[in-house]
């Protein structure tokens, strides 16, 4: 993790200051609360039964947050992307509860955060603070809702299709196979198999390191099929 010095931090913390309503003595409050750090790809965060102390909002990259169980297998629940608080943490922050999830960082990520105290005294006392807190806040709770019925309902295809879609944008998805399991909820080998059937049917082609999407129709009818 590297802190950039204040002359840096300053133009990110009055960009959050102005997503987030601040105005006046509450944004002066957070301008010196504030402070911006980076962090390498593939570092781990946030740590399952760790303590919430600071309010997280990432400025640049993307942070995944997943369930990690006894045997070690990863779910995704949701990734916490550039412009976005971190929703994770502010439920710590309300409950008072150590973190229940993994926060991985993917790609170099930059983010914000504050500290606890003055992240209550804020949603205490600013309306502007407090309705961006929890506007966000109940849209990525239904997002989480929406993933782990995916992952208890739908079946592996669909799920496995539609990863493929929202991965692979510009035609080509750099992920492992381990990758793709622990952002579905399912096994290495399980998605292993149904890459190789989508393969048989012309849908994707499989290379080193990449997957091909060759017919992303097709494929989207995986995912309502």
């Amino acid at each position: 993790m590297t802190s950039l010095g204040r002359q840096e931090q300053a133009p990110h913390i009055a960009h959050v200051a102005d997503k987030l309503g601040l105005m006046d003595a509450s944004r002066e409050a957070f301008m010196a609360a504030a402070q911006v750090h980076r962090f390498p790809h593939g570092m781990t965060v946030i740590q399952p039964g760790g303590p919430a102390q600071a309010y997280l909002y990432v400025i640049g990259g993307a942070v995944r947050m997943q369930l990690v169980g006894a045997n070690g297998r990863a779910v995704t629940l949701l990734r916490i992307e550039a412009d976005e608080p971190c929703v994770i943490t502010t439920s710590c922050l309300f409950s008072h509860k150590p973190y229940p999830v993994e926060g991985v960082t993917e790609g170099e990520v930059t983010a914000l955060t504050i500290p606890a105290r003055t992240f209550d005294v804020l949603f205490a006392q600013d309306s502007a603070f407090r309705a961006a807190v929890l506007a966000t806040f109940s849209t990525r709770v239904g997002e989480i809702i929406l993933a782990m019925e995916s992952s208890l309902f739908e079946p592996v295809p669909a799920r496995l299709a539609r990863a493929l879609l929202a991965a692979g944008r510009e035609g080509v998805v750099n992920a492992t196979h381990a990758e793709l399991a622990s952002e579905i909820g399912s096994a290495r080998e399980v998605v292993s198999r149904q890459l190789s059937r989508f393969a048989e049917k012309g849908l994707i082609a499989l290379e080193r390191g990449k997957i091909i999407l060759k017919d992303r129709v097709a494929l989207a009818r995986e995912d309502i099929e």
